[in-house]
């Protein structure tokens, strides 16, 4: 029993040992990722290891981004133009879905259309 015992433990210390030594791709070898490769540069279309070029820089391109907006309309203040492009309500055969959203104040819930009074007032006699 302690043959097994000392068997099964030298099996797992010997597989879990194996994780802490693993080699990184050489070039021409197989990759997925850059970091599978020593040289930490894969090319993704033939999954394989190459060399990074020595005039190759690594870092960041940072651009400045200036935090003004002007008003596209050309007017100054006012609403930024929300009032040329913003709805007050839904004209009749428009979408809706409670009478708030038409100008007539009516919206048929079953084909979500508004409609004028006039048609509601007729239907119902």
């Amino acid at each position: 029993m302690k043959a097994l015992v000392v068997v099964l433990l030298a099996l797992i210390i010997n597989v879990y040992g194996q994780g802490g030594n693993q080699k990184c791709a050489q070039n021409g070898e197989y990759c997925l990722t850059h970091n599978d490769c020593c040289s930490r540069s894969c090319l993704s279309f033939s999954y394989k290891c190459v060399p990074v070029p020595p005039s190759a820089s690594f870092g960041s391109t940072v651009i400045p981004v200036s935090n003004t907006f002007e008003n596209r309309f050309g007017a100054s203040g006012g609403d930024g133009g929300a009032s040329l492009t913003q709805k007050t309500c839904a004209l009749e055969g428009e979408y809706c879905l409670t009478p708030n959203d038409c100008c007539s104040g009516s919206c048929l819930s079953f084909s979500y259309k508004c409609v004028t009074n006039n048609v509601l007032k007729g239907s119902s006699n």
